[in-house]
């Protein structure tokens, strides 16, 4: 049996989750949902403290939203690099044009998305500005987010590959600051009601911070692998730094739905 909050594995016979401290009821989930509400009303927090914070739901909410299209057009982005490894190898030539026009499409597809992924980071940064009302921390989130935003732009039209590699090497840096107090902001702002879910965002910034790093050689190797003209093992480094950032956009939307689950039981 799993808990309806958390998702922890719980024991039978156990009457509340020994992760988040949800109850767990015989009477289905519309009540275990009302003795976690009750569980998070009586938290550490007086009731005006809860009620400021429960404004929180709506940009927590928007950023969800924000999130699920990043992860949309991440798995649209995995199914071209796989393709296009398929067409450079020769295994498939489905184009008609061959390895160049296939380069050529990935290029323009590269800039269309992130176009896209600006666009959407706009919508972001306007709901980093909205929670920084709540939790101050998120001030300092908005700022190298930004920060990151302009760097990922300026590598995209950057032609000269060792220049645009010591961008991304820079971007990586500066998108480790940012994340560290965006997950710490998370932990922060969830930290009075559940320090399951906490502990959790401290935990996905560890699994990203370990991901930087491998994303960060696979990039210095792709970029040899250009330099050499060796185009399959270029767009294979590419389309594993792919998976890697989908499966950290997948984790990180698990755990906001969890806090926007967390927050809509205070409005």
């Amino acid at each position: 049996m799993k808990c309806f909050m958390c998702s922890a594995s719980i024991p039978d016979g156990v009457s509340t989750c020994p992760e988040c401290g949800a109850r767990i009821v015989s009477g289905g989930a519309k009540e275990s949902e009302q003795s976690w509400k009750e569980l998070v009303k009586s938290s550490k927090m007086d009731g005006d403290e809860k009620a400021f914070l429960s404004r929180a739901y709506g940009p927590l909410y928007n950023l969800k939203i924000c999130k699920t299209v990043s992860a949309v057009l991440a798995l649209i982005a995995l199914g071209v690099l796989f393709y296009l490894v398929i067409v450079i190898s020769g295994a498939v030539n489905g184009y008609g044009y061959g390895v160049d026009g296939a380069t050529s499409f990935f290029k323009v597809f590269s800039t269309i998305a992130t176009i896209i992924e600006a666009i959407i980071f706009v919508f972001i940064l306007i709901n980093f500005m909205h929670l920084s009302e709540y939790e101050e921390r998120f001030e300092t989130v908005f700022r190298f987010a930004i920060a990151a935003l302009v760097i990922g732009v300026i590598t995209q039209f950057i032609s000269n590959e060792v220049a645009a590699l010591f961008m991304k090497i820079v971007k990586a840096v500066i998108e480790i600051i940012y994340m560290y107090h965006y997950y710490g902001a998370m932990a922060d702002i969830t930290c009075p009601f559940s320090d399951s879910i906490s502990d959790r965002w401290d935990l996905i910034f560890k699994i990203y911070v370990a991901s930087i790093v491998i994303t960060v050689i696979l990039a210095i190797y792709a970029a040899i692998a250009l330099n050499a003209l060796n185009l399959v093992a270029y767009m294979v480094s590419l389309l594993i730094i792919a998976i890697i950032e989908f499966v950290l956009i997948i984790l990180e939307l698990v755990y906001l739905k969890k806090t926007v689950d967390l927050f809509e039981t205070l409005e």
